[in-house]
């Protein structure tokens, strides 16, 4: 990867725009490294995965389809809490799919760079 450790006061405003995203991308990229890491971990499948993905949307599922439970306040802060949990597996499931699209960001914004310094960019903008 190139790095991103570059004056900008005297850079082309496109290479500090591809920087910027380079640096982005790569931030998108650490959290995937930090989320592999949790995942293997034993206390976040013992924690996140079995106990609150698993467990506790079970035991909200149940108390919302037991037939007693007739105040609609309390199922709808129940129908809240499963909707925090499906958004958080949702959050997680999408961090690899975020990631696999920022190291093609991160190929895009290289070539950019790379054609945009050998002089070879033809901006689109001067095609038309």
């Amino acid at each position: 990867m190139m790095s991103t450790q570059v004056a900008t006061e005297t850079v082309d405003p496109k290479i500090q725009a591809a920087l910027a995203n380079i640096v982005n991308a790569e931030k998108v990229i650490a959290l995937s490294d930090a989320v592999k890491r949790l995942q293997q971990s034993d206390d976040y499948k013992l924690v996140i995965e079995e106990g609150y993905l698993k467990e506790e949307a079970e035991r909200i599922f149940e108390v919302i389809t037991e037939p007693t439970i007739a105040n609609r306040d309390v199922i709808n802060n129940l129908i809240d809490e499963i909707t925090s949990i499906r958004k958080l597996k949702t959050y997680i499931d999408m961090i690899p799919t975020k990631a696999w699209n920022a190291k093609k960001i991160i190929n895009d914004e290289e070539a950019l760079i790379t054609s945009i310094e050998n002089g070879t960019y033809e901006d689109p903008m001067d095609a038309e």
